[in-house]
């Protein structure tokens, strides 16, 4: 939904835009589903286009859009044979860990400090085995999502062999 509607003045400040002037109109938006901001190159191209439109006698108009949300998260394909740790490491908040289908065995109890989605690729596929060695994964963050995830073998003298929360 739009924060404010926009204002639209010339380049001299009265409200109508006269011929060979510039009129900037500013919008302010909140970003919702569905709506983007255009790309930087685009609006730098219409730029261009607008101020060659003006230079030949005329009238243009700059649209300027600030996009107030955060940055999208990333989607990382994450494979059988990569270090699953190291992977969670490097991962933002927010992002997502896709697991390809294949067994795991990180070795070692996978820690997730930080609120982030880790989904299969396709329910059931991706194994995440502890071969009865280790806890398989700890939460130790507020947000964490699992899904379709196949979590085996864990083991842990106190509770949650699998997971650990």
């Amino acid at each position: 939904p739009r924060s404010a509607s926009p204002t639209c003045s010339s380049a001299d400040g009265s409200k109508q835009p006269s011929r060979r002037r510039v009129s900037l109109c500013v919008e302010n938006r909140e970003k919702s589903m569905g709506a983007t901001a255009l790309p930087i190159t685009a609006m730098l191209a219409f730029a261009m286009i607008s101020f060659a439109r003006l230079a030949s006698g005329g009238t243009s108009s700059t649209l300027i859009t600030r996009d107030t949300s955060q940055s999208p998260s990333q989607v990382i394909l994450v494979h059988p044979s990569d270090n699953l740790s190291a992977v969670l490491e490097y991962a933002s908040p927010g992002d997502v860990l896709l697991l390809a289908n294949g067994r795991y065995q990180p070795g070692v109890t996978v820690v997730i400090d930080k609120n982030i989605t880790i989904a299969a690729q396709n329910v059931g596929q991706a194994v995440l085995d502890g071969q009865k060695n280790h806890r398989v994964i700890e939460i130790d963050s507020g947000t964490v999502a699992l899904k379709g995830l196949n979590i085996t073998g864990g083991y842990n003298y106190g509770e949650g062999g699998g997971v650990a929360v």
